[in-house]
């Protein structure tokens, strides 16, 4: 496992067993400010990510040992709820079909388009950006206030991923 960029920003999980796509695709990803870490090992990363953190997951479908559809089953079985990319150098209508229809965001043929993946991160930004924001800006939370545990619990889940100073207390 290895990490890149900013570690306030949403965390992008790529798990690819060809080093030259982990190394290019985390170097693409990290060029749109999103945190990179890359997995070898499919197991590993099952074994090793935080479940709890906001994100993405890009994952390849072919891999030894584990497919990426079946960690994709694994996942979704889990319930996380960060968004998959699904990605393959050897894709079918078939595979296409069953990645979307266990939970797959989105399907990307390899060599991947990097406006397309760039795209997609700006996306995960927005989605992270939008999810406190709809608090409203000069937030006043009082005890008893029934958002006031939605939005804490945005703010602990995701506060080692975003700009530090954006969730304050009620009050500040």
């Amino acid at each position: 496992m290895s990490t890149t960029s900013d570690a306030l920003s949403p965390t992008v999980h790529l798990i690819d067993d060809d080093e030259a796509v982990r190394e290019s695709l985390a170097l693409l990803i990290g060029t749109v400010g999103l945190r990179v870490v890359t997995w070898a090992d499919p197991r590993a990363f099952l074994a090793g990510f935080e479940r709890e953190g906001i994100g993405a997951i890009v994952l390849d479908v072919r891999m030894p040992g584990i497919s990426g559809l079946s960690v994709l089953d694994t996942l979704v079985a889990e319930g996380v709820d960060q968004p998959v990319i699904m990605l393959t150098g050897h894709g079918t209508v078939d595979m296409c079909r069953r990645a979307f229809k266990a939970g797959a965001a989105e399907f990307l043929e390899k060599p991947v388009d990097d406006e397309a993946l760039i795209e997609l991160g700006f996306d995960l930004r927005a989605r992270v950006a939008d999810e406190l924001d709809a608090f409203g800006p000069g937030l006043r939370l009082e005890v008893g206030d029934h958002r006031a545990h939605e939005f804490w619990d945005i703010c602990f889940r995701h506060a080692r991923n975003y700009p530090a100073g954006h969730c304050k207390s009620p009050g500040n």
